[in-house]
């Protein structure tokens, strides 16, 4: 993303393992609360305490826009990830191509 840009949702539906996992996730920590009750010592929430928390932790993409708003750039340059592709060099040091390679072998 560049500096101006605010769409968080782009290809958010392209990945259907990811979203799989987000609702899955949301899913059990509901199941969690409102029925583990004496095993993970909470007490159930009702839904409308489950909107106030899914609330809660979506303020975070506002609070993502408001920080991008008002900090330059340039003080995130250090967590840029590099995006170029593995070379043969580096495919072959993988560790998941260790674990192949000694598979194999047996």
């Amino acid at each position: 993303m560049g500096d101006r840009d605010f769409n968080v949702f782009a290809g958010f539906f392209n990945n259907w393992l990811f979203l799989f996992i987000m609702i899955l996730t949301f899913g059990v920590q509901i199941f969690m609360v409102q029925f583990a009750g004496i095993f993970m010592t909470v007490t159930p929430l009702g839904w409308k305490d489950q909107l106030v928390c899914l609330g809660i932790g979506s303020f975070s993409l506002v609070w993502g826009v408001i920080i991008k708003l008002i900090l330059p750039s340039k003080w995130f340059a250090c967590l840029a990830m590099n995006e170029a592709e593995m070379t043969e060099k580096d495919e072959s040091q993988r560790f998941i191509t260790s674990l192949k390679k000694s598979n194999t072998r047996r």
